[in-house]
Protein backbone atom coordinates (compact mmCIF):
# COMPACT_ATOMS: atom_id res chain seq x y z
CA UNK A 1 0.00 0.00 0.00
CA UNK A 2 1.48 3.13 -0.96
CA UNK A 3 0.80 6.59 0.24
CA UNK A 4 0.07 9.57 -2.11
CA UNK A 5 -1.43 13.23 -1.10
CA UNK A 6 -4.00 14.79 -3.97
CA UNK A 7 -5.87 18.33 -3.51
CA UNK A 8 -8.94 17.03 -5.70
CA UNK A 9 -10.08 14.69 -2.96
CA UNK A 10 -9.82 16.90 0.04
CA UNK A 11 -12.78 18.77 -0.28
CA UNK A 12 -14.50 14.76 -0.47
CA UNK A 13 -12.74 13.87 2.70
CA UNK A 14 -13.75 16.83 4.71
CA UNK A 15 -17.82 16.39 3.68
CA UNK A 16 -17.44 12.51 4.73
CA UNK A 17 -15.85 13.62 7.75
CA UNK A 18 -18.50 16.13 8.57
CA UNK A 19 -21.20 13.30 7.16
CA UNK A 20 -19.75 10.23 9.11
CA UNK A 21 -19.28 11.83 12.74
CA UNK A 22 -16.27 10.00 13.66
CA UNK A 23 -16.96 7.96 16.29
CA UNK A 24 -14.72 8.53 19.28
CA UNK A 25 -13.68 5.04 20.70
CA UNK A 26 -10.75 3.15 22.31
CA UNK A 27 -9.39 1.03 19.56
CA UNK A 28 -5.90 0.52 20.64
CA UNK A 29 -5.86 -1.45 23.63
CA UNK A 30 -3.01 -3.87 24.29
CA UNK A 31 -6.01 -6.55 23.83
CA UNK A 32 -8.87 -7.02 21.33
CA UNK A 33 -12.11 -5.96 23.95
CA UNK A 34 -14.67 -8.60 22.51
CA UNK A 35 -18.29 -6.70 23.26
CA UNK A 36 -19.66 -8.09 26.23
CA UNK A 37 -23.23 -7.59 24.27
CA UNK A 38 -22.26 -8.74 21.17
CA UNK A 39 -19.88 -11.48 21.21
CA UNK A 40 -20.69 -14.03 23.58
CA UNK A 41 -19.69 -17.70 23.48
CA UNK A 42 -22.72 -19.92 22.69
CA UNK A 43 -24.31 -21.68 25.47
CA UNK A 44 -24.73 -25.14 24.14
CA UNK A 45 -21.65 -25.07 21.43
CA UNK A 46 -18.29 -26.47 21.76
CA UNK A 47 -15.35 -24.57 21.17
CA UNK A 48 -13.55 -27.82 19.65
CA UNK A 49 -11.68 -26.82 16.47
CA UNK A 50 -10.61 -29.91 14.95
CA UNK A 51 -8.30 -29.02 12.12
CA UNK A 52 -4.52 -30.07 11.48
CA UNK A 53 -1.57 -28.14 11.23
CA UNK A 54 -0.71 -28.72 7.56
CA UNK A 55 -3.04 -30.45 4.69
CA UNK A 56 -2.38 -30.25 1.02
CA UNK A 57 -6.03 -31.71 0.20
CA UNK A 58 -9.11 -30.14 1.29
CA UNK A 59 -12.86 -31.55 2.36
CA UNK A 60 -16.41 -30.17 2.20
CA UNK A 61 -19.42 -30.85 4.77
CA UNK A 62 -23.02 -29.77 4.30
CA UNK A 63 -26.40 -30.49 5.28
CA UNK A 64 -30.13 -30.47 3.88
CA UNK A 65 -31.50 -27.91 5.17
CA UNK A 66 -30.00 -24.19 4.51
CA UNK A 67 -31.38 -22.50 7.77
CA UNK A 68 -29.44 -24.99 9.79
CA UNK A 69 -32.26 -25.97 11.99
CA UNK A 70 -34.28 -29.42 12.68
CA UNK A 71 -36.71 -29.91 15.06
CA UNK A 72 -37.09 -33.44 16.91
CA UNK A 73 -37.89 -36.68 15.04
CA UNK A 74 -36.57 -34.73 11.96
CA UNK A 75 -33.98 -36.26 9.32
CA UNK A 76 -30.95 -35.13 8.60
CA UNK A 77 -28.45 -35.92 5.61
CA UNK A 78 -25.22 -34.48 5.04
CA UNK A 79 -23.00 -33.95 2.19
CA UNK A 80 -19.59 -34.86 1.86
CA UNK A 81 -16.76 -33.92 -0.53
CA UNK A 82 -12.86 -34.62 -0.56
CA UNK A 83 -10.22 -33.29 -3.09
CA UNK A 84 -8.45 -36.88 -2.51
CA UNK A 85 -9.48 -40.34 -2.38
CA UNK A 86 -9.62 -41.43 1.26
CA UNK A 87 -12.08 -42.21 4.21
CA UNK A 88 -14.24 -40.12 5.88
CA UNK A 89 -15.01 -40.14 9.80
CA UNK A 90 -18.44 -38.37 10.82
CA UNK A 91 -18.92 -37.13 14.33
CA UNK A 92 -21.23 -35.71 16.02
CA UNK A 93 -20.21 -33.23 19.07
CA UNK A 94 -23.22 -33.06 21.45
CA UNK A 95 -24.41 -29.83 22.84
CA UNK A 96 -23.11 -29.56 26.44
CA UNK A 97 -26.18 -30.94 29.50
CA UNK A 98 -26.85 -28.72 32.58
CA UNK A 99 -24.29 -30.43 34.47
CA UNK A 100 -21.72 -29.54 32.12
CA UNK A 101 -21.04 -32.84 30.80
CA UNK A 102 -20.71 -33.46 26.45
CA UNK A 103 -20.80 -36.27 24.77
CA UNK A 104 -19.94 -37.49 21.27
CA UNK A 105 -21.60 -40.17 18.49
CA UNK A 106 -19.73 -41.46 15.47
CA UNK A 107 -22.38 -41.32 12.97
CA UNK A 108 -20.07 -43.16 10.39
CA UNK A 109 -18.60 -45.64 10.18
CA UNK A 110 -20.20 -47.93 12.25
CA UNK A 111 -20.33 -51.83 12.74
CA UNK A 112 -23.58 -52.36 11.15
CA UNK A 113 -22.76 -49.69 8.44
CA UNK A 114 -18.94 -50.14 7.83
CA UNK A 115 -18.25 -49.08 4.57
CA UNK A 116 -16.42 -45.30 4.57
CA UNK A 117 -14.50 -44.77 1.38
CA UNK A 118 -15.00 -41.28 -0.38
CA UNK A 119 -13.53 -40.70 -4.04
CA UNK A 120 -11.58 -37.33 -5.19
CA UNK A 121 -14.21 -34.87 -6.93
CA UNK A 122 -17.18 -37.10 -6.47
CA UNK A 123 -19.91 -36.08 -3.35
CA UNK A 124 -21.51 -38.48 -1.26
CA UNK A 125 -24.64 -38.15 0.99
CA UNK A 126 -24.87 -39.76 4.52
CA UNK A 127 -26.60 -41.97 5.21
CA UNK A 128 -25.57 -43.83 1.77
CA UNK A 129 -28.98 -44.91 -0.55
CA UNK A 130 -27.61 -48.16 0.48
CA UNK A 131 -28.13 -47.72 3.96
CA UNK A 132 -30.97 -49.06 6.00
CA UNK A 133 -31.11 -45.77 8.58
CA UNK A 134 -31.87 -42.41 8.84
CA UNK A 135 -30.60 -39.81 11.31
CA UNK A 136 -32.61 -37.77 13.56
CA UNK A 137 -32.37 -34.98 15.67
CA UNK A 138 -33.17 -35.87 19.20
CA UNK A 139 -32.11 -34.75 22.85
CA UNK A 140 -30.03 -33.47 24.08
CA UNK A 141 -31.36 -30.05 21.85
CA UNK A 142 -29.01 -26.97 21.65
CA UNK A 143 -26.12 -26.41 19.14
CA UNK A 144 -24.88 -29.69 17.53
CA UNK A 145 -20.98 -29.67 15.73
CA UNK A 146 -20.76 -32.21 13.01
CA UNK A 147 -17.38 -32.53 12.61
CA UNK A 148 -15.91 -34.65 8.81
CA UNK A 149 -12.68 -36.20 8.79
CA UNK A 150 -11.19 -37.60 6.07
CA UNK A 151 -7.64 -39.10 6.11
CA UNK A 152 -5.65 -41.08 3.46
CA UNK A 153 -5.58 -44.52 4.69
CA UNK A 154 -7.88 -45.74 7.36
CA UNK A 155 -7.62 -44.67 11.04
CA UNK A 156 -8.60 -46.92 14.35
CA UNK A 157 -11.40 -46.19 16.39
CA UNK A 158 -8.25 -45.70 19.14
CA UNK A 159 -7.80 -42.12 17.35
CA UNK A 160 -11.40 -41.33 18.55
CA UNK A 161 -11.16 -42.66 21.78
CA UNK A 162 -12.90 -45.72 20.93
CA UNK A 163 -12.14 -49.73 21.30
CA UNK A 164 -14.87 -49.78 18.10
CA UNK A 165 -17.02 -47.91 15.74
CA UNK A 166 -20.27 -48.08 17.17
CA UNK A 167 -23.16 -45.74 17.62
CA UNK A 168 -23.00 -45.13 21.12
CA UNK A 169 -22.36 -41.98 22.95
CA UNK A 170 -18.83 -40.99 24.70
CA UNK A 171 -17.49 -38.55 26.89
CA UNK A 172 -15.93 -35.72 24.75
CA UNK A 173 -12.91 -36.11 27.01
CA UNK A 174 -12.28 -39.71 25.79
CA UNK A 175 -12.84 -37.97 22.37
CA UNK A 176 -10.39 -35.02 23.26
CA UNK A 177 -7.71 -37.76 24.61
CA UNK A 178 -7.54 -40.02 21.54
CA UNK A 179 -7.54 -36.96 18.84
CA UNK A 180 -4.11 -36.22 20.30
CA UNK A 181 -3.23 -39.75 18.34
CA UNK A 182 -4.55 -38.15 14.84
CA UNK A 183 -3.06 -34.50 15.66
CA UNK A 184 0.51 -36.56 15.52
CA UNK A 185 -0.64 -37.96 12.10
CA UNK A 186 0.86 -35.02 9.71
CA UNK A 187 2.90 -36.80 7.17
CA UNK A 188 2.47 -35.51 3.84
CA UNK A 189 -1.10 -33.95 4.66
CA UNK A 190 -2.69 -37.60 6.02
CA UNK A 191 -5.65 -35.83 7.21
CA UNK A 192 -8.34 -32.81 6.93
CA UNK A 193 -11.55 -31.56 8.20
CA UNK A 194 -14.34 -29.64 8.27
CA UNK A 195 -17.47 -28.88 10.51
CA UNK A 196 -21.22 -27.52 10.39
CA UNK A 197 -23.29 -26.39 13.62
CA UNK A 198 -26.99 -27.67 13.56
CA UNK A 199 -29.63 -26.20 15.86
CA UNK A 200 -31.78 -29.00 17.33
CA UNK A 201 -35.08 -28.08 18.64
CA UNK A 202 -37.89 -30.13 20.73
CA UNK A 203 -40.70 -31.09 18.22
CA UNK A 204 -43.08 -28.21 19.88
CA UNK A 205 -40.54 -25.51 20.32
CA UNK A 206 -41.74 -22.31 19.04
CA UNK A 207 -38.26 -20.56 19.14
CA UNK A 208 -36.32 -19.86 15.99
CA UNK A 209 -32.27 -18.30 16.46
CA UNK A 210 -32.48 -14.47 15.59
CA UNK A 211 -30.24 -13.57 12.89
CA UNK A 212 -27.62 -11.10 13.69
CA UNK A 213 -25.20 -8.86 12.27
CA UNK A 214 -21.28 -9.15 12.88
CA UNK A 215 -17.99 -7.39 12.31
CA UNK A 216 -14.26 -7.97 12.19
CA UNK A 217 -12.61 -4.66 11.58
CA UNK A 218 -8.79 -4.91 10.80
CA UNK A 219 -6.75 -1.78 10.25
CA UNK A 220 -2.86 -1.82 9.90
CA UNK A 221 -1.18 1.41 9.25
CA UNK A 222 2.12 1.42 11.66
CA UNK A 223 4.76 -1.98 12.27
CA UNK A 224 7.09 -3.08 14.26
CA UNK A 225 8.92 -3.48 10.74
CA UNK A 226 10.38 0.49 10.55
CA UNK A 227 10.82 0.03 7.17
CA UNK A 228 7.42 0.04 5.90
CA UNK A 229 5.34 3.16 5.34
CA UNK A 230 2.78 4.61 7.66
CA UNK A 231 -0.97 4.32 6.29
CA UNK A 232 -3.91 5.90 7.89
CA UNK A 233 -5.61 3.14 9.74
CA UNK A 234 -6.87 4.94 12.42
CA UNK A 235 -8.87 6.96 10.05
CA UNK A 236 -10.06 4.00 7.71
CA UNK A 237 -11.34 2.02 10.75
CA UNK A 238 -13.34 4.91 12.14
CA UNK A 239 -14.79 5.46 8.55
CA UNK A 240 -15.32 1.88 8.59
CA UNK A 241 -17.35 1.54 11.77
CA UNK A 242 -19.54 4.50 11.50
CA UNK A 243 -20.55 3.44 8.04
CA UNK A 244 -21.41 -0.02 8.90
CA UNK A 245 -22.98 1.11 12.41
CA UNK A 246 -25.86 2.67 9.84
CA UNK A 247 -26.51 -0.59 8.54
CA UNK A 248 -26.81 -2.77 11.57
CA UNK A 249 -23.20 -3.73 12.48
CA UNK A 250 -23.15 -2.26 15.57
CA UNK A 251 -20.06 -1.52 18.12
CA UNK A 252 -21.45 -4.68 20.65
CA UNK A 253 -21.21 -7.20 17.51
CA UNK A 254 -17.48 -5.70 16.06
CA UNK A 255 -14.46 -6.58 17.12
CA UNK A 256 -11.74 -3.71 15.95
CA UNK A 257 -8.33 -4.58 15.76
CA UNK A 258 -5.91 -1.44 15.00
CA UNK A 259 -2.34 -1.32 14.90
CA UNK A 260 -0.46 -2.85 17.75
CA UNK A 261 -3.41 -4.76 18.63
CA UNK A 262 -3.44 -6.19 15.02
CA UNK A 263 -0.92 -8.86 15.93
CA UNK A 264 -1.04 -12.04 14.03
CA UNK A 265 -2.23 -13.88 17.57
CA UNK A 266 -4.94 -11.47 18.07
CA UNK A 267 -6.07 -11.66 14.60
CA UNK A 268 -6.51 -15.44 15.07
CA UNK A 269 -8.04 -15.07 18.22
CA UNK A 270 -10.48 -12.55 16.82
CA UNK A 271 -11.48 -15.62 14.11
CA UNK A 272 -11.89 -17.89 16.41
CA UNK A 273 -14.24 -15.67 18.99
CA UNK A 274 -16.31 -14.52 15.62
CA UNK A 275 -16.95 -18.22 14.70
CA UNK A 276 -17.79 -18.94 18.40
CA UNK A 277 -20.00 -16.10 18.40
CA UNK A 278 -22.33 -16.45 15.31
CA UNK A 279 -24.71 -18.76 14.12
CA UNK A 280 -26.06 -20.15 10.50
CA UNK A 281 -27.43 -17.65 8.57
CA UNK A 282 -25.87 -14.32 10.49
CA UNK A 283 -24.36 -11.60 8.51
CA UNK A 284 -20.40 -11.43 8.96
CA UNK A 285 -18.38 -8.23 7.48
CA UNK A 286 -14.68 -8.95 7.40
CA UNK A 287 -12.16 -5.73 6.60
CA UNK A 288 -8.95 -5.50 6.31
CA UNK A 289 -6.70 -2.71 6.01
CA UNK A 290 -2.88 -2.07 5.62
CA UNK A 291 -0.07 -3.63 3.40
CA UNK A 292 -0.04 -6.17 1.39
CA UNK A 293 2.56 -8.61 -0.48
CA UNK A 294 2.93 -11.66 -3.45
CA UNK A 295 5.37 -13.90 -3.34
CA UNK A 296 5.81 -17.23 -5.70
CA UNK A 297 4.18 -20.39 -3.95
CA UNK A 298 6.84 -22.56 -3.02
CA UNK A 299 5.21 -25.39 -5.01
CA UNK A 300 3.50 -25.25 -8.36
CA UNK A 301 0.83 -27.66 -7.10
CA UNK A 302 0.14 -24.59 -4.17
CA UNK A 303 -1.35 -21.98 -5.87
CA UNK A 304 -3.76 -21.48 -9.42
CA UNK A 305 -1.63 -18.34 -10.63
CA UNK A 306 2.08 -19.40 -8.84
CA UNK A 307 1.70 -17.02 -6.50
CA UNK A 308 0.78 -16.61 -2.93
CA UNK A 309 -0.87 -13.87 -1.52
CA UNK A 310 0.03 -12.06 1.96
CA UNK A 311 -1.75 -9.71 4.33
CA UNK A 312 0.75 -8.38 6.91
CA UNK A 313 0.05 -8.18 10.90
CA UNK A 314 1.60 -5.68 12.93
CA UNK A 315 4.13 -7.64 14.77
CA UNK A 316 5.39 -9.45 10.89
CA UNK A 317 8.93 -10.19 11.01
CA UNK A 318 11.68 -9.97 8.59
CA UNK A 319 13.46 -13.10 7.66
CA UNK A 320 17.08 -11.48 8.62
CA UNK A 321 17.47 -7.83 9.91
CA UNK A 322 16.96 -5.45 7.24
CA UNK A 323 17.15 -8.15 4.39
CA UNK A 324 13.68 -6.25 3.15
CA UNK A 325 12.37 -9.74 2.57
CA UNK A 326 9.41 -10.93 5.05
CA UNK A 327 9.25 -14.09 7.12
CA UNK A 328 6.25 -15.77 5.58
CA UNK A 329 5.21 -17.54 9.26
CA UNK A 330 4.66 -14.10 10.67
CA UNK A 331 2.21 -13.11 7.60
CA UNK A 332 -1.11 -14.49 6.57
CA UNK A 333 -1.04 -15.66 3.59
CA UNK A 334 -4.47 -16.48 1.23
CA UNK A 335 -4.86 -20.06 2.22
CA UNK A 336 -4.50 -19.44 6.00
CA UNK A 337 -7.15 -16.55 5.32
CA UNK A 338 -9.09 -18.62 3.59
CA UNK A 339 -9.28 -21.37 6.10
CA UNK A 340 -9.81 -18.48 8.63
CA UNK A 341 -13.44 -18.07 6.37
CA UNK A 342 -14.30 -21.36 5.72
CA UNK A 343 -14.34 -21.77 9.89
CA UNK A 344 -17.31 -19.10 9.96
CA UNK A 345 -19.04 -20.80 6.65
CA UNK A 346 -22.81 -20.72 6.42
CA UNK A 347 -22.76 -17.24 7.43
CA UNK A 348 -23.39 -14.60 4.85
CA UNK A 349 -19.81 -13.34 4.63
CA UNK A 350 -18.51 -10.10 3.36
CA UNK A 351 -14.82 -9.86 3.11
CA UNK A 352 -13.14 -6.54 2.17
CA UNK A 353 -9.24 -6.24 1.46
CA UNK A 354 -7.78 -2.92 0.94
CA UNK A 355 -4.22 -3.68 0.63
CA UNK A 356 -1.96 -3.80 -2.74
CA UNK A 357 -1.88 -7.05 -4.45
CA UNK A 358 -5.00 -8.18 -2.98
CA UNK A 359 -6.18 -9.40 -6.27
CA UNK A 360 -4.31 -12.76 -5.38
CA UNK A 361 -7.12 -13.60 -2.63
CA UNK A 362 -9.41 -13.86 -5.62
CA UNK A 363 -10.14 -16.71 -8.43
CA UNK A 364 -7.03 -15.49 -10.77
CA UNK A 365 -9.19 -16.71 -13.65
CA UNK A 366 -11.04 -13.32 -13.70
CA UNK A 367 -7.65 -11.35 -14.07
CA UNK A 368 -5.90 -12.79 -16.80
CA UNK A 369 -6.90 -10.77 -19.81
CA UNK A 370 -6.06 -6.84 -20.03
CA UNK A 371 -7.51 -4.38 -22.36
CA UNK A 372 -5.42 -1.69 -24.48
CA UNK A 373 -5.89 0.77 -21.06
CA UNK A 374 -3.96 -1.56 -18.90
CA UNK A 375 -7.06 -2.51 -16.95
CA UNK A 376 -8.16 -5.67 -15.69
CA UNK A 377 -10.80 -7.34 -17.38
CA UNK A 378 -13.30 -8.34 -14.73
CA UNK A 379 -15.89 -9.94 -17.12
CA UNK A 380 -15.79 -13.28 -15.89
CA UNK A 381 -15.95 -12.37 -12.44
CA UNK A 382 -19.13 -10.30 -12.97
CA UNK A 383 -20.49 -13.31 -15.28
CA UNK A 384 -19.10 -16.33 -12.99
CA UNK A 385 -18.57 -15.41 -9.90
CA UNK A 386 -16.29 -17.67 -8.27
CA UNK A 387 -14.49 -16.65 -4.96
CA UNK A 388 -10.59 -18.03 -4.80
CA UNK A 389 -11.89 -19.28 -1.43
CA UNK A 390 -12.90 -22.74 -2.79
CA UNK A 391 -16.27 -23.20 -3.76
CA UNK A 392 -16.34 -26.61 -5.67
CA UNK A 393 -14.20 -29.24 -4.73
CA UNK A 394 -14.06 -30.90 -8.15
CA UNK A 395 -12.25 -27.74 -9.13
CA UNK A 396 -10.06 -27.65 -6.09
CA UNK A 397 -8.03 -24.68 -5.47
CA UNK A 398 -5.70 -24.99 -2.42
CA UNK A 399 -6.32 -21.11 -1.90
CA UNK A 400 -9.94 -21.86 -1.38
CA UNK A 401 -12.32 -22.36 0.75
CA UNK A 402 -16.22 -23.96 0.87
CA UNK A 403 -17.91 -20.95 1.65
CA UNK A 404 -20.87 -20.77 -0.45
CA UNK A 405 -22.49 -17.40 0.55
CA UNK A 406 -19.58 -15.52 0.63
CA UNK A 407 -18.67 -12.39 -1.22
CA UNK A 408 -15.09 -11.13 -1.90
CA UNK A 409 -13.95 -7.33 -2.66
CA UNK A 410 -10.73 -6.60 -3.12
CA UNK A 411 -8.88 -2.84 -3.50
CA UNK A 412 -7.00 -4.00 -6.63
CA UNK A 413 -5.85 -6.89 -8.95
CA UNK A 414 -3.05 -9.21 -7.81
CA UNK A 415 -0.75 -7.51 -9.37
CA UNK A 416 -1.59 -3.60 -8.97
CA UNK A 417 -0.70 -1.19 -5.71
CA UNK A 418 -3.47 0.66 -4.00
CA UNK A 419 -3.60 4.12 -3.46
CA UNK A 420 -4.00 5.97 0.11
CA UNK A 421 -4.33 9.62 1.01
CA UNK A 422 -1.86 10.55 3.23
CA UNK A 423 -3.03 11.08 6.81
CA UNK A 424 -6.43 10.58 5.24
CA UNK A 425 -8.08 7.76 4.28
CA UNK A 426 -7.47 4.72 1.90
CA UNK A 427 -9.42 5.62 -1.99
CA UNK A 428 -10.99 1.89 -2.14
CA UNK A 429 -12.15 2.15 1.52
CA UNK A 430 -13.13 5.72 1.04
CA UNK A 431 -15.34 5.65 -1.56
CA UNK A 432 -16.79 2.26 -1.19
CA UNK A 433 -18.46 4.24 2.19
CA UNK A 434 -19.60 7.16 0.23
CA UNK A 435 -22.10 4.90 -1.32
CA UNK A 436 -22.93 2.90 1.80
CA UNK A 437 -23.04 6.35 3.38
CA UNK A 438 -25.23 7.48 0.59
CA UNK A 439 -27.57 4.47 0.88
CA UNK A 440 -31.51 5.38 1.37
CA UNK A 441 -32.69 1.88 1.84
CA UNK A 442 -31.08 -1.40 0.82
CA UNK A 443 -28.70 -2.37 -2.40
CA UNK A 444 -26.81 -5.05 -3.53
CA UNK A 445 -23.19 -5.60 -2.83
CA UNK A 446 -22.92 -5.66 -6.62
CA UNK A 447 -24.42 -2.60 -7.33
CA UNK A 448 -22.82 -1.02 -4.24
CA UNK A 449 -19.05 -2.24 -5.64
CA UNK A 450 -19.77 -0.66 -9.12
CA UNK A 451 -20.99 2.56 -8.15
CA UNK A 452 -17.00 2.41 -6.12
CA UNK A 453 -15.48 0.70 -8.83
CA UNK A 454 -16.59 3.18 -11.14
CA UNK A 455 -14.88 5.94 -9.16
CA UNK A 456 -11.44 4.69 -8.43
CA UNK A 457 -10.98 4.29 -12.06
CA UNK A 458 -12.34 7.91 -12.62
CA UNK A 459 -9.71 9.26 -9.74
CA UNK A 460 -6.82 7.00 -10.99
CA UNK A 461 -7.38 8.35 -14.44
CA UNK A 462 -7.67 11.44 -13.36
CA UNK A 463 -4.52 11.04 -11.28
CA UNK A 464 -2.54 9.79 -14.49
CA UNK A 465 -3.11 12.71 -16.29
CA UNK A 466 -1.31 14.07 -13.86
CA UNK A 467 1.50 11.75 -13.26
CA UNK A 468 1.69 9.11 -15.97
CA UNK A 469 3.80 7.04 -13.75
CA UNK A 470 0.52 6.67 -11.25
CA UNK A 471 -0.28 3.24 -11.72
CA UNK A 472 -3.51 1.77 -12.38
CA UNK A 473 -6.12 0.17 -9.23
CA UNK A 474 -8.72 -1.75 -10.63
CA UNK A 475 -11.21 -3.24 -7.72
CA UNK A 476 -12.16 -6.58 -8.38
CA UNK A 477 -15.61 -8.60 -6.51
CA UNK A 478 -16.09 -12.74 -6.39
CA UNK A 479 -18.95 -14.18 -5.19
CA UNK A 480 -22.87 -14.15 -5.73
CA UNK A 481 -22.99 -10.38 -4.71
CA UNK A 482 -26.46 -9.74 -6.08
CA UNK A 483 -28.01 -11.95 -3.60
CA UNK A 484 -26.10 -10.01 -0.68
CA UNK A 485 -28.35 -7.30 0.28
CA UNK A 486 -26.87 -4.24 2.41
CA UNK A 487 -30.08 -2.39 4.32
CA UNK A 488 -29.82 1.01 6.23
CA UNK A 489 -31.17 0.70 9.58
CA UNK A 490 -34.12 2.92 9.99
CA UNK A 491 -33.85 4.83 13.21
CA UNK A 492 -37.06 4.74 15.45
Amino acid sequence: MKTKISTQVISFLLYVMITVCFLSVQILAQEPEFRKKGFIPKENGTGASIKPLHSNFQVGLSVDKSNHLYYEGETISFTLESSVDGYYYLINLQPKMENGEQNFIVLSPTKNFPVNEIKAGKPITVPLQDEDRTIEAQAPFGKDTIVLIVSKKPLKPQVFGLDHFEPKLSTIEAFNKGFGALEALEGSGFWDSDRVEITTLPKNSTDKPKQGKFGLFIAVGKYQIPGLSPLPSLQNIEIVTKTFQQLGYDGNSVITLVDENATLANIKKAFAQLYESTDAGDEVVIYWFGHGDRMAATEAADSPDGERGYLIPYDSKERSPDSGLFDPETLISDLEFGNMIKEIKNRKVLVIIDACFSGTFIDPASQEKKDTNSQVATENAEEKPFFDFKTSLDAFRTKSISQKDAVAITASARDEKAWAVKDKFSIATMLLCKHLIRLEDSASVYDIFQAMKDDVLKFIAEQQEKNPSFTIQTPLIQGNAEQFLLKKVKKM
